[in-house]
């Protein structure tokens, strides 16, 4: 499949409804913010998948990393939601955040970093309510410090990684669980010896980029 081929907006539809059943499996959780995920699976069911996506791009040193990371799913919404990945590539456009361009506490993060949209205001497919894609972190890398007035959820697809929130400690995040962001929140992630994939997904304020809170980069324990 290739972007610009009728197959591209049935992959990425394919791949809103995994994003949607995993987060459905998840829901019931205790402590999960379940009315951020009931708004998430209204975007995603609103979102529509119709018309050319345009051609994706994976552009950065850390989309190398996608071909053994997707190659590991397994059964379970997990795995059906990395083989979605896999068949959507060609529509799906990598990029890094642009307000961290010259900040010098990102630069390690940005040298094996990069996200992907699905639906939301940079995606292929447009969103108001909310905007659902993918982290990719390379391995032994440190996202420092940083905050944005949007609510944030992840849920850990792949890898060995601990994050941290305001007055937390390090904890980690294997595979299958969620880490939840309040609007403003102070967080950080740090990477161990494996790359990390996580779903991301973001609701309130979409646009209003991420900004360092200057803390300084400590090194990741592998």
């Amino acid at each position: 499949m290739t972007a610009g081929t009728p197959e591209a907006p049935q992959a990425l539809e394919a791949l809103g409804e995994s994003a949607a059943r995993l987060l459905r499996s998840t829901a019931a959780r205790p402590g999960m913010p379940r009315s951020m995920v009931a708004l998430l699976l209204q975007a995603l069911e609103q979102a529509s998948f119709e018309g050319d996506p345009g051609p994706g791009s994976e552009d950065y040193a850390a989309c190398a990393m996608l071909d053994g990371l997707l190659a590991t799913a397994e059964a379970g919404p997990l795995g059906d939601l990395l083989r979605a990945l896999e068949r959507a590539r060609p529509a799906l456009r990598w990029m890094q955040n642009a307000s961290y361009k010259d900040d010098p506490l990102m630069q390690g993060y940005l040298r094996n970093s990069a996200f992907c949209e699905l639906i939301g205001p940079r995606g292929p497919v447009g969103s108001e309510l909310a905007a659902v894609g993918f982290l990719l972190i390379g391995p032994a890398i440190h996202y420092p410090s940083h905050s944005h007035p949007g609510e944030e959820l992840y849920v850990v697809l792949c890898g060995d990684a601990e994050w941290q929130r305001d007055g937390e400690g390090w904890r980690a995040r294997p595979p299958g669980s969620w880490v939840h962001h309040a609007p403003g929140q102070g967080h950080a992630t740090r990477t161990r010896a494996r790359p990390l994939l996580a779903l991301y997904c973001l609701c309130g304020d979409l646009v209003t980029p991420a900004r360092s809170l200057g803390a300084v980069a400590p090194s990741a324990s592998i």
